[in-house]
């Protein structure tokens, strides 16, 4: 069962990513698998990606977060 902390952290995050000027960082996903934050997506440059963990990480320090967004139109 995800702790009430943990949904917490998983819509601070979110809500972070969507009120990024990013379009591509608003759309990324945000999820909790094996006790950890994982980012999933797709953006346009390495910087994006960088940029979303960052903010993820900010929020979440405490917790493994797992970036597995992809680079790249597809």
């Amino acid at each position: 069962m995800i702790s009430s902390n943990v949904k917490d952290v998983r819509s601070r995050i979110r809500t972070a990513l969507s009120a990024s000027p990013l379009f591509p960082l608003r759309q990324l996903q945000v999820e909790y698998l094996d006790d950890r934050i994982v980012l999933a997506g797709r953006v346009d440059n390495f910087y994006q990606k960088q940029l979303a963990q960052e903010v993820a990480r900010s929020i979440s320090a405490d917790i493994e977060l797992l970036n597995t967004v992809e680079v790249g139109r597809g």
